[in-house]
């Protein structure tokens, strides 16, 4: 079928798109899973591997160890894609919660913002976690961007 064909081609880009759309078609993510982890490990697609795992939710608990890996990445946003990903998960990925919570302190507002908001979908049922986000009071230094 023309996915699986554009999954195992030669752009990785496509594929890793093509592998979370077979997931969305099959809801089996086995196969697409190994194509992701190829991602995580090319440092020219890694960022979109991060996007497509996050995009999982909790099907994509067998890749937490490679997004967690990119939380000491030095380029925010990968950090900030993991933050993402890793909170995507849920409660299921709540063993990384300490990690995550070492993004509190990160030196880039939309780094600690997410922060917030994955420690929020790690600990709590869905019910209150919009209240609880919007709870969350921020810092002045949240709104400023480093020059």
């Amino acid at each position: 079928d023309i996915v699986r064909e554009k999954m195992n081609g030669t752009n990785k880009f496509v594929s890793g798109y093509a592998a979370y759309a077979l997931w969305r078609i099959t809801g089996e993510s086995r196969e697409s899973l190994i194509v992701l982890r190829e991602l995580l490990n090319d440092p020219e697609v890694a960022n979109e591997g991060i996007y497509v795992v996050g995009r999982m939710g909790p099907d994509g608990l067998a890749l937490v160890d490679d997004v967690a890996r990119e939380l000491r990445s030095p380029q925010p946003i990968t950090r900030k894609l993991a933050v993402d990903a890793i909170g995507s998960m849920g409660p299921a990925a709540s063993s990384y919660q300490s990690r995550i919570k070492e993004r509190l302190n990160d030196t880039n507002p939309l780094v600690r913002m997410a922060a917030r908001r994955a420690i929020v979908n790690m600990t709590e049922e869905s019910e209150s976690k919009t209240n609880r986000i919007l709870d969350f009071k921020f810092e002045i230094s949240d709104l400023r961007f480093p020059i």
